[in-house]
């Protein structure tokens, strides 16, 4: 069981956070949240335009392949919009 605020994705984390491709500031956007713990949304790089989802208040920060490219999506996205 994950406590709010141990490993959960919540708004302040930005300060500490860059993006994993360029370590450039990331901007986020929120679907959906809980108390102060993002659950679902985005955070996107304002230098490289990278996007990486945040799934189940966890943010997947893994570097982009080149194949994936600066608009890489969830799989949970690529299949709500396919």
């Amino acid at each position: 069981m994950v406590r709010l605020g141990q490993n959960t994705m919540q708004e302040d984390l930005l300060q500490v956070l860059c993006c994993p491709s360029c370590k450039g500031d990331l901007k986020l956007d929120v679907k959906r949240k809980q108390r102060e713990e993002v659950v679902e949304g985005t955070l996107t790089c304002k230098s490289c335009a990278a996007v990486y989802p945040i799934e189940q208040s966890v943010p997947n920060l893994l570097p982009l392949t080149e194949e994936e490219g600066p608009q890489a999506i969830s799989s949970k996205e690529v299949k709500a919009h396919g």
